[in-house]
């Protein structure tokens, strides 16, 4: 019921806006009032301005008295009293007054009875709650606010005014509403535009630690050893000398005496070891940033990995908007020609509910909604009534016969 610049319907609160059922604002200086054609029952949209009730009085130069509850805001229609309105949705939602009839006939006796026990005021017209021996009652729009009322733009066969104690579901739909939608942009507005830190504080800077040069670790050099199992066979000559595949001719020479005896057992050992050279064990040093030691292709591999599997999901979120927009397009084209079937019955049987409005297929559900409200006022058929009407279509049978 706010008047705050928003794109929904100030009656439904809804913002489906189509070419059948357009959302139309008023013109009105400082008014901007978005309402669906429908729910503010205008019979045609016209090309040039627009103007609601409130504004054309203002145009008028008159005064506006809202009577049915405290709330001065939103959409509001003429009653049979000049110069005092009543909100859409208060007349709505209340059964003591017929909002098909326009203007609407409000009794002076309903208003200002008992105090409202959502807004504790004194004013208006009250919905009593329907549980037997509970004595709460509520504004219109205080309900729609508690959320004791779903907004909407007819009122459903089902539905009972039942305070919050008695109320066994709550009006609240899964998916957030158009208020709290904006209340949440409006919140999330209000963050990003925050003022950020003072520029006396120093930005945050990391220095990169000193470089640590490694220290090079100078191999001592060692002496070869005299092969245990060489042997000559000549005083100081070495052409005769038999040695392994490995073993080069200058060590032999070199190492081998005159009787080709061996100079050092240790060097031996050290020789025929497992390991042909020693590797000195030095701690490393320690850097404070680790170093990757992932290579470039793997990196690599990693990254065409993580877009196949992007790539994967994405052709799978297509595919579902795809089966989704299907889906939808199904059910509209069902409910189209589940119109056009209703808009051909309700034309055969020929009822007239409200001038101005037929069951064509544009104009169905506003229709049915009359018969709605008709049938909650006026009550069922009863049986004399059914008779009648029983003998009415025998008697158009039998002239059709004739003819």
């Amino acid at each position: 019921m706010g008047t705050d610049e928003q794109d929904a319907c100030n009656i439904c609160e809804g913002d489906k806006s189509t070419t059948k059922n357009p959302i139309i604002f008023c013109d009105g200086k400082g008014c901007n009032l978005p309402v669906h054609k429908i729910c503010y029952n205008v019979q045609e949209v016209p090309e040039d301005d627009w103007y609601c009730q409130r504004c054309e009085n203002k145009r008028r130069k008159k005064a506006t008295n809202i009577i049915c509850c405290p709330t001065q805001t939103g959409a509001v229609k003429k009653t049979t009293v000049a110069g005092e309105y009543m909100h859409v949705v208060c007349a709505l939602w209340n059964k003591k007054i017929k909002n098909e009839i326009e203007p609407y006939m409000v009794t002076k006796s309903l208003l200002d009875k008992e105090a409202c026990t959502i807004c504790s005021q004194r004013k208006g017209l009250l919905l009593y709650c329907e549980d037997p021996g509970c004595k709460a009652r509520f504004h219109a729009t205080c309900g729609i606010e508690k959320t004791l009322i779903p907004p909407a733009s007819s009122v459903p066969v089902s539905f009972s005014a039942k305070c919050s104690e008695h109320i066994t579901s709550p009006n609240t739909n899964t998916a957030p509403s158009y208020k709290e939608r904006l209340e949440a942009k409006r919140k999330k507005s209000a963050l990003d535009s925050r003022p950020s830190l003072s520029d006396d504080r120093k930005p945050l800077t990391i220095t990169p630690p000193p470089a640590i040069t490694q220290p090079s670790i100078v191999t001592p050099k060692h002496k070869l050893p005299i092969r245990a199992h060489l042997t000559s066979t000549g005083t100081g000559n070495s052409s005769n000398v038999s040695r392994p595949g490995n073993t080069p001719p200058s060590l032999t020479k070199r190492y081998m005496g005159g009787s080709g005896t061996i100079k050092s057992f240790d060097e031996i050992q050290r020789w025929n070891g497992p390991s042909t050279s020693t590797t000195l064990q030095h701690p490393q040093p320690t850097t404070p940033n680790a170093i990757p030691t992932t290579s470039f292709f793997e990196n690599e591999i990693t990254r065409n990995n993580n877009a196949g599997q992007r790539k994967s999901m994405d052709w799978k979120s297509m595919t579902f908007e795809k089966e989704e927009l299907f889906r939808v397009k199904e059910e509209n084209r069902k409910l189209i020609e589940f119109k056009r079937a209703v808009s051909e019955v309700l034309t055969a049987l020929n009822v007239q509910v409200q001038p101005g409005i037929t069951p064509d297929v544009d104009h169905v559900e506003s229709y049915v909604s009359n018969l709605q409200a008709i049938l909650r006022r006026v009550g069922p058929i009863r049986e004399q009534e059914r008779i009648q009407i029983q003998e009415c279509v025998k008697g158009f049978s039998n002239n059709n016969n004739i003819q």
